[in-house]
């Protein structure tokens, strides 16, 4: 199992990221927050390759919440290493897209506080959310 992060997985661009935000479900969980593309291609790609498509992922920590560059790129970087370690989990979605971030109440938390959680309890919130958009996909 290949877990490195590429540069080609990650989502670049604020065009990207907006249009990501126009066809997507968000799942909330306790601390994580994903966004998950609707569609399997992108509508506005006109030179759209479903050969060359793959899933492309981005990591949003907001700077209204998080104030800090430190703080932010450290939560940004606890994100990726939760996906690079879960890829596998990911088989089953359909989508080309898919968001990470953490819940904003986590978020002011983090940042008022200093709140840092244990990285198993924020894997096993990552796990959580794949499965409820397994099980919703399903239905």
């Amino acid at each position: 199992m290949d877990r490195r992060l590429s540069k080609s997985e990650i989502l670049r661009g604020h065009d990207s990221f907006s249009n990501a935000f126009t066809k997507c479900r968000v799942y909330n969980s306790e601390y994580l927050k994903l966004y998950i593309s609707e569609s399997g291609q992108n509508s506005d790609n006109q030179n759209f390759s479903p050969l060359l498509s793959q899933l492309k992922v981005g990591f949003i920590i907001s700077k209204k919440k998080v104030k800090s560059a430190v703080k932010r790129n450290y939560l940004k970087r606890i994100l990726k290493e939760i996906y690079r370690n879960n890829k596998s989990v990911l088989n089953s979605i359909t989508g080309n897209c898919i968001l990470v971030s953490f819940n904003d109440n986590y978020l002011r938390k983090f940042d008022k506080l200093n709140l840092r959680l244990p990285l198993d309890t924020l894997v096993n919130d990552y796990l959580k959310i794949i499965e409820t958009h397994n099980k919703k996909f399903i239905l």
